[in-house]
């Protein structure tokens, strides 16, 4: 888990409304029930790619794309649902039209100006507000909300008109008809003038019409009683007001707006006083500035307070209001909105979840026999007021599910679901795909899919049971918000635990799925609510806390100590990191002091090893073995092998700790490192019983097989490679000793990191897993510069990414038509800044010798002002060294590769008038005026050091295959350029020579080997490589590799490909430089094979201790000679294959 990146994304909810419909917590909650299994797509995402060994800034793009894509494509899933419903008022089901028939012809606007009957809205509200004027309402249809009296509808005037010519006819007031904009109300009004010869007025423009007048003669900006639209939550849950607001048939039936006493303009201009009194003594709110005439507020405030009600009322705007603050308190799911497939499966799988329908009588007619257990609240019953009421004769142990048939049923759905809420019965959210339903798929056996029935039964009974454990504390959030913190604490504790990256995944992908379903059981089962944000950041807290207690429970000091050890020795302290990482080690106890006189039980009462643990032990090859490890048991026996060890240590000058650790009985105990120089490519692993391996005195059985190879391992094996794997990428391991029980459990017993015959391992392990270089081709060229320096620094000279070195060899990548193209552009827009629109045809050779030239001049500025000091610290010269390098790549390697392309493809533009010798050949013609030892002079001093076979320490030259001593004039630009590349490659190489050799002669030259990324490692001497057929970089490391067992066959390391001949000799007799016959590998010989040429060796173990500081010393050997005894004496020949025979 030290390797997951938790990709936490904290938001915060937003409450997004748009009129008329509130749509609380309709923003994008990243915190909600989608952020779990978001996070699990992101870390499986993450360790898939980690997987391929893709670098890290790779993975943390990668996850955080895939979790963002996933996160938006669920959000506009939920926001596409929703807004499928708010587009249109008929979607599939949608409820009819109203339509009604009026009696009466439409009055338009400019026809009722021209009127006699009609009354203008000034004179209008001052005759109301005098009381002078008697308002009747007319309505076009039946009145849908609370009726206050005073009204009719047209037709009942129609036919009837004598009540409304009785009113007129007392003559104390002025009868007004008023209407919503006058249309209708005017033509009565001149019917039955024009009939009965009374005298009753219009208004006009009709209740719209007061819009303006109300802001130009009503409105109270600074009144001390308005509320802002933001305090309206705070100020309805302080005062618990009663609530009047406005709106007309058109807003009702199309969006369901709907808040408190909700009535239409001209019911409350009709019905003013009884309003009012119903309203004494309360504390009233007016939220009228919701509708699309927010004049309105100030007429029912202007109208209410001239009859005693000191209303408060919502700070309105001239324009329409459009986002709110939530005209209903939050609750549980009110943001949760699902399709069709998810109310399938609560009809069959769940039988205690109902359905409400909002729909008006007509359509509830037409649709209530598409879906099963569905109550039917009428629209009309909702808009007079009787929600409440209708949601109080529901049964209250079921659940249940509103259905949006369109704008208005959405939000009625949303007011019921706050009074089930309050009631504590559970509400699971919104179905915005009621239309798809039909009865007969949900009841005809022969329509519905068994497989998915028995599914969402299986899914329903499975949550219900889950959902019970919210049950054992009822009633408490708190206890909710601990069991999700609960759940993602030991999802995160368990997937911490693994070592290999495909298991963490897994369990991770399950806690992840154990705590979503948590989340749906407590969304479906419970009506219990914590806050979404609280209950999410609950299971981040679990997850982080589960992932950091996790680390430190592997991190838990494995080793006990006798005394406060500030830093532990490298040899514990790795051991200590191999723990943490999950990996089974021994526990230990330190000892630094040799007298301690008291020891924990375990170590006096059971058998254990004293082992060494000097500091450089494990980070430095050149202890290796050198101390010994002691078994013991017993309190006498344990000091007196303290004593020892600490006296071995003493002697090499070291500070003494030692290691007490259980004795560990196993049924194979092994060494398994990855190789150095010659087998660098090599993942070696050797196994037998007690120390056979490491000391090399019995028998082994041995596995070499390349690094990317699993094909032929045995299960114990394979778990070895896997762990030397993982700790060379998580602790820079390079070798391992291990052991494995009888029932399967390796066991880590010492982990070293020298890094000594290996600078090429990382970009091995890089290049020949996943992708990238393991897929392209590569081709050796014909030259063996005979020294891995000289061929890793050439190849680091060419363009970027085209030459690599294994060996004293170059391999030169192949590339087909199509990406040399690709490349070549990308080059050119490098080079140039840009890429000219001329280049995706012919390449534009003038315009890149113009930029070439500047390059080559600053260029030719530096090499005279930049020296490298030769004075320099090692690992300083080596990136100095690599630094210059990697400039002439990008300048003189990347226009040859431009010029070489083109060329190759004939894609060069045509130049007109250039011409130009070329710079090789008057180099060559003026070095054919002298002798072969004046050439060398005149390349020396002019600095000149050959490129196609350098070497180190090698005599100033010029190529031969490049100069020519007959001067050729060419009339292509990248003709020329591409040869003054080459000629420049000799200065700067010969610029570089002396740090180069400065660096060889030290010692040191893998710190640049490691540093250049052209340099993969060593061939073995037996590999041929000079075939000329193009093949993946793992092919020429696998030549020979046929079988991971060594067999019978000796086992040669370090011989050099033509191979050695030395005289042979013994123990007894041998002379420094001679080869030396072993029987066995164990460590009485190290002081001898120091000065030795070569080891041949009858019979051990080719990774023991003795042969491991014999590849630190640069030592052949070969391990399997049976006939060495026959050849003491003799001059031998030492083959690459392990061939031992006389000369």
């Amino acid at each position: 888990m030290n390797r997951i990146w938790l990709l936490l994304l904290i938001g915060v909810s937003a409450q997004a409304q748009a009129f008329p419909v509130i749509l609380g917590g309709a923003g994008a909650l990243a915190l909600g029930a989608g952020f779990l299994p978001l996070l699990g797509i992101g870390l499986a995402l993450y360790f898939g790619v980690k997987l391929w060994k893709l670098p890290r800034l790779a993975l943390i793009i990668c996850s955080l794309a895939g979790f963002f894509i996933c996160a938006i494509v669920c959000i506009q899933w939920a926001d596409a649902n929703r807004e499928a419903i708010l587009a249109n008022t008929q979607s599939l089901g949608a409820p009819s039209q109203r339509t009604t028939d009026i009696p009466y012809p439409y009055v338009s606007d400019a026809a009722q100006a021209l009127s006699g009957s009609r009354i203008t809205a000034d004179d209008f509200y001052k005759g109301v507000s005098n009381r002078k004027i008697r308002v009747i309402r007319v309505d076009l249809g039946p009145q849908l909300f609370k009726d206050f009296g005073f009204g009719a509808t047209a037709t009942q005037i129609h036919n009837n008109p004598e009540p409304l010519l009785g009113i007129a006819k007392k003559g104390n007031q002025q009868v007004v008809l008023v209407d919503e904009r006058g249309t209708t109300a005017a033509a009565i009004a001149e019917d039955l003038n024009e009939r009965f010869g009374v005298h009753i007025q219009f208004l006009e423009g009709g209740a719209n019409a007061l819009n303006d007048y109300a802001w130009d003669h009503l409105a109270k900006l600074g009144d001390d009683h308005a509320v802002l639209p933001a305090d309206i939550p705070s100020f309805k849950e302080q005062r618990n007001p009663t609530i009047i607001s406005t709106t007309n048939p058109d807003e009702f039936l199309n969006y369901g707006w709907l808040h408190g006493l909700t009535v239409t303009l001209p019911v409350f201009l009709s019905g003013a006083d009884a309003i009012a009194e119903a309203l004494h003594g309360k504390t009233v709110l007016i939220t009228a500035a919701e509708s699309h005439y927010s004049g309105d507020t100030w007429i029912l405030l202007d109208m209410l307070r001239a009859r005693g009600v000191d209303a408060y009322f919502m700070q309105p705007t001239r324009e329409e209001l459009l986002i709110k603050p939530a005209y209903f308190k939050a609750y549980k799911n009110a943001d949760r909105y699902f399709g069709a497939a998810q109310s399938f499966d609560y009809v069959l799988g769940y039988q205690d979840v109902r359905f409400l329908d909002f729909q008006s009588a007509d359509d509830w007619a037409r649709t209530k026999n598409q879906l099963p257990r569905t109550d039917h609240i009428d629209m009309e019953i909702v808009a007079k007021g009787g929600l409440t009421q209708a949601i109080a004769g529901l049964d209250q142990s079921k659940a249940y599910v509103g259905l949006a048939y369109d704008r208005r049923t959405f939000y009625h759905s949303i007011l019921a679901g706050e009074i089930l809420s309050a009631g504590g019965v559970r509400w699971l959210g919104i179905n915005t795909e009621p239309g798809l339903f039909n009865r007969a798929v949900l009841t005809d056996d022969d329509l519905i899919d068994p497989e998915a029935a028995m599914y969402a039964s299986i899914e329903g009974r499975s949550i219900r049971a889950i959902g019970s454990v919210f049950g054992l504390v009822p009633g408490s959030a708190a206890w909710v918000v601990f069991l999700n913190l609960a759940i993602s604490f030991i999802g995160a504790f368990l997937a911490a635990r693994p070592r290999h990256p495909a298991m963490k995944v897994a369990v991770a992908l399950v806690g992840t799925v154990a705590t979503y379903i948590l989340w749906l059981a407590y969304l479906e089962t419970t009506p219990v609510w914590a806050s979404d944000d609280l209950i999410s950041i609950s299971q981040i807290l679990g997850a982080l806390s589960g992932w950091i207690a996790a680390k430190h429970f592997l991190a838990r000091r494995q080793f006990k100590t006798d005394a406060v050890i500030d830093v532990l020795p490298a040899k514990i302290g790795l051991l200590q990191r191999a723990a943490e990482l999950g990996y089974n080690v021994q526990k230990g106890y330190v000892v630094s002091n040799v007298d301690l006189d008291r020891f924990p039980h375990w170590v006096t009462s059971a058998r254990v090893l004293v082992r060494s643990a000097a500091s450089s032990e494990s980070s430095s090859a050149q202890t290796i073995g050198v101390f010994e490890s002691i078994p013991a048991q017993g309190k006498a026996e344990v000091k007196a092998a303290l004593k020892t060890v600490h006296a071995q240590i003493t002697a090499a000058g070291e500070v003494p700790f030692s290691l007490i650790q259980t004795f560990i009985t196993a049924r194979m105990f092994g060494v398994a490192m990855f190789g150095t120089a010659g087998d660098g490519h090599l993942f070696i692993c050797e196994g037998g019983v007690g120390d056979a391996a490491t000391a090399g005195t019995g028998k082994t059985e041995r596995v070499a097989i390349p690094i990317w190879k699993t094909s032929g391992l045995s299960n114990d094996t394979k778990k070895v490679r896997s762990a030397l794997l993982n700790l060379h990428r998580d602790m820079g391991a390079t070798s391992i000793e291990w052991a494995v029980s009888a029932n399967g459990v390796l066991t880590i017993l010492q982990v070293s990191t020298d890094t000594l015959g290996r600078p090429g391992l990382s970009k091995l392990l890089k290049g020949t897993s996943g992708y990238g270089r393991t897929s392209s081709r590569f081709v050796a060229l014909p030259v063996d510069h005979g020294s891995s320096v000289g061929a890793a620094v050439v190849a680091a000279m060419a363009a970027p990414g085209d030459q690599f070195s294994v060996g004293g060899v170059r391999l030169a990548r192949v590339r087909s038509f199509v990406s040399a193209r690709a490349l070549q552009l990308a080059d050119i827009t490098s080079v140039l800044g840009s890429l000219p629109r001329s280049a995706f045809s012919r390449v534009p050779g003038a315009l890149l010798l113009k930029a070439f030239e500047l390059a080559d001049r600053k260029r030719d500025s530096d090499r005279r002002t930049r020296q490298i000091s030769l004075g320099g610290p090692d690992r300083a010269l080596a990136e100095a060294i690599a630094c210059e390098l990697a400039v002439v790549s990008r300048l003189y390697g990347r226009f040859s590769r431009i010029a070489t392309t083109a060329i190759e493809l004939k894609i060069e533009s045509p130049s007109q008038g250039f011409e130009r010798a070329l710079t090789s050949t008057l180099i060559g013609h003026e070095a054919s005026k002298f002798s072969p030892d004046e050439t060398v002079e005149m390349a020396s001093v002019a600095g000149y050091a050959g490129v196609t076979s350098y070497a180190p320490f090698a005599e100033p030259c010029l190529d031969a295959e490049l100069v020519s001593s007959v001067i050729q004039v060419v009339d292509s630009p990248l003709a020329w350029m591409k040869d003054k590349c080459a000629v420049m490659m000799m200065v700067e190489l010969g610029r570089l020579s002396p740090a180069i050799d400065e660096l060889c002669r030290r010692g040191v030259a893998d710190l640049l080997l490691d540093i250049l990324p052209s340099y993969l490692g060593d061939l073995s001497g037996n590999c041929p490589v000079f075939d000329e057929v193009p093949k993946q970089i793992r092919k020429f490391f696998e030549y020979g590799q046929h079988h991971p067992q060594a067999g019978t066959k000796p086992i040669a390391w370090g011989v050099p490909r033509p191979g050695l001949e030395l005289t042979l000799t013994t123990p007894d007799n041998f002379a420094a430089g001679t080869a030396v016959y072993l029987e066995t590998t164990d460590m009485s010989q190290l002081a001898m094979i120091s000065t030795a040429g070569a080891l041949v060796v009858r019979s051990g173990s080719s990774l023991s201790h003795l042969l491991q500081h014999a590849r630190r010393l640069d030592i052949p050997h070969v391990v399997g000679v049976e006939c060495g005894a026959d050849l003491v004496g003799k001059t031998i020949r030492i083959e690459p294959t392990g061939g031992v025979f006389c000369a």
